[in-house]
């Protein structure tokens, strides 16, 4: 889906309103010790904000303990 889609945007405002009130630091450690895959509102929470920013994120190589490496924007 699109990132500036309606249903996109709709579904950023339901879950910026859940976990707006989350830092960004707790949204990660929420997606790193979910059980798999249990992390989806955290996720398009953290990709909404990173956005902004100019960043993406994806997880480690490390399969057995996969952390959210966040990429790009300045410094």
């Amino acid at each position: 889906m699109p990132s500036d889609s309606p249903e996109r945007l709709a579904l950023e405002g339901r879950v910026q309103a859940a976990l707006g009130h989350v830092s960004t630091s707790a949204l990660i450690r929420r997606m790193e010790t979910a059980e798999d895959f249990g992390y989806d509102d955290e996720e398009v929470e953290l990709s909404r904000r990173l956005r902004e920013q100019g960043k993406t994120w994806r997880w480690s190589e490390d399969f057995f303990n996969s952390k959210v490496v966040i990429e790009g924007g300045e410094g």
